[in-house]
């Protein structure tokens, strides 16, 4: 049978220790509880409920983010620290690191069987030791005045890559088209230049120009570019 007990103060008897209840009882209160004067409450103890984001001090103390897991980025603000991608594996290699692009609207104009300076000449600094290289000059309007052919070099500095000899004509006022395409490891991330070379082999009985097919002043645009594929 239920009983009631109206009281407007209850205090311990001895100490300062009140007991309701024994380990196996559980007490209902019915109402509503001030607890700004409770202290020493173990937080274990808290199975349910919401904690008023005002509990929470202006500034939360240092904490480690080690087992956090499923962050929604949306919720991510400020500068990530520098990051040492080092030991990062299975991250796949062939990003572009960069481009260098050249129009070339210089006309060109030889006679003679040895190679000589287009113009169209392109600098690079690669990022990386490790990078590939991929060189491509486009040779536009060219034209032969004159029964012969139009060989081409390609260069890294002073060094010979590549020759493409009598890689267009050979008939009169024939106008051609040539890419010229080459792979270079970096090796290093020294700056280096790439330049073209043209001659008009197998001999000199005729006139070979670039970007410029009819002598009038008019030039056609060649471009040259380099592209670093790091590895």
């Amino acid at each position: 049978m239920a009983s009631d007990i109206k009281v407007n103060n209850i205090k311990s008897y001895s100490g300062n220790t009140l007991t309701l209840g024994q380990a196996t009882d559980t007490v209902n209160v019915v109402g509503t509880l001030d607890g700004s004067g409770l202290t020493g409450l173990n937080a274990d103890n808290l199975t349910s409920g919401t904690v008023p984001d005002a509990r929470f001090p202006a500034t939360l103390p240092a904490a480690s983010g080690a087992n956090l897991t499923s962050l929604p980025s949306a919720n991510l603000t400020g500068a990530l620290p520098a990051i040492d991608g080092s030991a990062l594996t299975g991250v796949g290699g062939g990003k572009v690191a960069q481009v260098v692009f050249q129009n070339f609207t210089t006309a060109f104009t030889t006679t003679s069987a040895t190679y000589a300076d287009t113009g169209l000449t392109l600098a690079i600094t690669p990022t990386a030791s490790d990078s590939k290289l991929y060189i491509t000059a486009n040779m536009n309007q060219i034209t032969h005045n004159g029964a012969s052919f139009g060989s081409f070099k390609m260069f890294e500095g002073g060094t010979e890559l590549e020759e493409w000899y009598k890689g267009t004509g050979y008939s009169d006022n024939t106008t051609n088209s040539i890419t010229l395409c080459i792979q270079r490891d970096a090796s290093s991330t020294s700056a280096r230049t790439y330049k073209i070379q043209m001659a008009n082999n197998p001999n000199t009985g005729g006139t070979l120009r670039l970007n410029n097919p009819q002598a009038d002043g008019f030039s056609a645009q060649s471009n040259m570019m380099i592209m670093e594929v790091l590895a």
